[in-house]
């Protein structure tokens, strides 16, 4: 139960396990249900916070709130009673749109865009009516040509027994609307999740009770930029699989994260079709999972359950979907965001009677690692005695003037297998995947054909990092990767 406070708390709590800072802080009135919703960076230094609350004394109506945090977490200032179940994004002009129900009787019948200076002044606002009980945006991005795209769900029907179905809208910069598509089948279609790809269009992941091989199967659609649906696929068994993270590969495929009972990453190709499947341990239901690409591969927020309770975690992953570190929290975290200089943000709620919650962190790559194997993961020993180096060959000759020959005879890449290079040959950049179980830091070295060393990188630890090509000429090229016991992965590429 919450103690009796009269006016805003917060706790701030530091955590000394991992080798950067992690803060948690935690935001409350008395007897008040508070949830953070979204979270977003409007510079390095300001943090968003968008939210819902529920006090006692009066009616009971849901309300909503906006904080604006400074870079330790304290608050500047508070906003309160906008649109509901409100989503927050930083905009490429340093301002931010706030996305979110506008109620009517209890009645969420329409969806409000606003956009608002840092300091709160509002530019402009829009509202987009449904013939619904029930409306909500779920997620939102400003897209390539400074517009906005925005999904969610909306009620058909009876208002006791509705069917729920989804809705993308495609915005211009000042709001207006350029299209819409809806997902109306025969049962529920709720999509939770769009993005932008790399290769033009955009990906919209969900889940649905329209099609599919069980009552509930995870949906994926892929749309051209005029919100023409390209392609849809549905995944899961007889089983209910839910789906609500979703993120673009460098590939062109999709990563796809949900739950049946267990944590489930899904990896498909460019046009929907299962390469791999990961899963984490037991889940808890609802919304809370995301995924963020970073340099080295993805951070996952889900929801677990560790025998217990329910609660959620962060993982770091490489983009094979092995798990470099896992940290669980206390709390219930529903969105996840990297900001311009690689802080990660979270916000959700705690506690019986909840309260906002935030979390702030820069890595938390634990100082002392303890790998485990979750399903199919690689992190397991080499050998039997756990040294993944003693196939390795013997340290490098010191004298690299013969770099290719000395290479061709290592002829590592088809000994191992163990190294995916792509694409290559590469225009702009190109990514190194590698075995790296332990969390070894590496070094890699470019040379060119004369020998001469021409790119170098230090304390690689992942097993992934990616080479921009910047101001190199077109040609062949040597890479080395190695460690103090010696070459760990050779082999050749090309820019063109």
């Amino acid at each position: 139960m919450k103690k009796g406070l009269v006016s805003l708390i917060f706790l701030s709590l530091s955590i000394n396990l991992f080798a950067q800072s992690t803060v948690e802080q935690v935001y409350g009135t008395s007897w008040c249900y508070e949830e953070a919703t979204s979270i977003t960076a409007v510079s390095n230094q300001r943090y968003l916070v968008a939210g819902n609350y529920i006090c006692g004394g009066g009616s009971y109506e849901r309300k909503s709130y906006l904080l604006l945090l400074d870079k330790n977490l304290d608050t500047v200032w508070t906003k309160r009673d906008l649109a509901l179940n409100g989503l927050v994004r930083k905009t490429s002009d340093d301002q931010f749109i706030y996305i979110g129900g506008n109620d009517v009787s209890y009645n969420y019948d329409s969806v409000v865009v606003t956009k608002t200076t840092l300091n709160g002044t509002e530019l402009w606002s829009k509202q987009f009516g449904f013939s619904s009980c029930n409306c909500n945006a779920w997620d939102a991005m400003e897209t390539a040509d400074g517009g906005f795209v925005i999904t969610g769900t909306y009620t058909t029907g009876n208002c006791a027994l509705p069917r729920i179905q989804s809705f993308i809208l495609k915005l211009d910069d000042w709001g207006n609307e350029i299209w819409r598509t809806d997902i109306t089948g025969s049962g529920f279609d709720q999509m939770f999740q769009v993005k932008e790809t790399p290769t033009g269009g955009l990906g919209v992941f969900g889940w649905t009770t329209s099609q599919g091989a069980g009552s509930h199967d995870q949906y994926l659609i892929k749309l051209d930029a005029a919100g023409n649906i390209l392609w849809q696929q549905t995944y899961g068994d007889t089983l209910s699989n839910y789906g609500y993270g979703m993120q673009p590969a460098r590939d062109g495929g999709f990563l796809l994260l949900g739950y049946t009972f267990d944590i489930e990453l899904i990896k498909v190709d460019s046009l929907g079709a299962v390469e791999w499947t990961k899963n984490y341990g037991s889940a808890c239901g609802g919304r809370n999972f995301k995924i963020v690409e970073i340099e080295e591969g993805y951070v996952l927020l889900v929801n677990e359950f560790n025998g217990t309770d329910c609660g959620s975690a962060l993982m770091q992953i490489d983009v094979k979907g092995n798990v470099y570190w896992r940290k669980s929290f206390g709390g219930s975290l529903r969105d996840l965001q990297q900001t311009e200089n690689g802080i990660y943000l979270a916000a959700g709620y705690r506690d019986y009677f909840p309260d906002i919650y935030v979390v702030k962190f820069d890595t938390l790559r634990p100082a002392d690692p303890h790998y485990q194997n979750y399903g199919d993961s690689l992190f397991s020993p080499q050998t039997p005695d756990g040294n993944i180096f003693s196939l390795l060959p013997p340290p490098p000759i010191e004298d690299t003037s013969d770099v290719e020959t000395y290479i061709n005879s290592l002829n590592l890449d088809s000994k191992y297998n163990i190294i995916n290079v792509y694409p290559n040959p590469a225009m702009n950049y190109i990514n190194f995947e590698f075995d790296n179980p332990k969390g070894t830091a590496f070094t890699f070295e470019l040379f060119d054909l004369s020998g001469k060393k021409v790119r170098d990188r230090h304390d690689i630890e992942g097993e992934y990092f990616r080479l921009e090509c910047g101001n190199l000429p077109v040609g062949y090229y040597s890479y080395i990767l190695k460690n103090g016991k010696g070459i760990y992965l050779a082999g050749k590429i090309s820019f063109q």
